[in-house]
């Protein structure tokens, strides 16, 4: 059974779904406008230095419900360092004990088919929970509502000019705050809006 058939048949509430996804962060991020003389571009200055690096694992709710968890890189690693299975299984155990804390049982998560998200060590730690998987189809960021919600982290990061002596986490921080209940009905309605275009076998990408 593919994603759409499993999603049609499945009765599924995405209003009742868990969404989750990482992102990276670092200081890197610059703002996407400046101020210059009439006639000339606008020019911004950043570190040169990309500095630690932050993946951020996050699984949100609906109603705005926020669970996050950090893993700062070392710096200046040579190549690329991901979210290994150990760290994501850790940020699933610790999401669902919240969950289950504000008597949220037997959701559905959702989750993109990325290899480290199937293992078999991840689905027993779900299923033991008393939790459900679905996973998205490949290439479909736009069926997963958090992703909307690491746009708005992001630009609320880069809104100010960030500095060598900045604190990422704590503009990370701030910035998540933000997101409102609104935010994420928004970002929900915007995101069944794709549903039966996918059903219906249209191309997205």
């Amino acid at each position: 059974m593919n994603w759409a058939q499993a999603f049609e048949f499945s009765g599924i509430d995405y209003y009742k779904c868990i969404f989750i996804d990482e992102a990276g962060f670092n200081m890197h991020i610059k703002r996407n406008f400046g101020h210059s003389k009439r006639g000339t571009p606008a020019k911004a200055l950043v570190s040169k230095s990309r500095g630690v690096n932050m993946t951020i694992i996050g699984g949100i709710t609906v109603v705005a419900s926020k669970k996050c968890k950090l893993r700062s890189g070392e710096e200046n690693v040579v190549g690329k360092i991901g979210t290994r299975a150990e760290h994501y299984i850790e940020f699933l155990e610790v999401l669902m004990g919240v969950l289950k804390e504000n008597r949220i049982d037997g959701r559905t998560l959702i989750m993109d088919n990325a290899s480290i998200h199937k293992t078999p060590k991840v689905l027993e730690a779900v299923r033991k929970q008393g939790f459900e998987i679905l996973y998205l189809p490949p290439y479909s960021p736009f069926l997963n509502l958090i992703e909307e919600f690491w746009s708005k982290l992001k630009a609320g990061v880069k809104c100010h000019l960030l500095t060598s002596d900045d604190t990422l986490l704590l503009r990370i921080i701030n910035s998540a705050n933000q997101v409102t209940a609104q935010d994420c009905q928004g970002w929900i309605r915007h995101s069944l809006s794709f549903v039966p275009r996918y059903i219906n076998g249209e191309k997205m990408l």
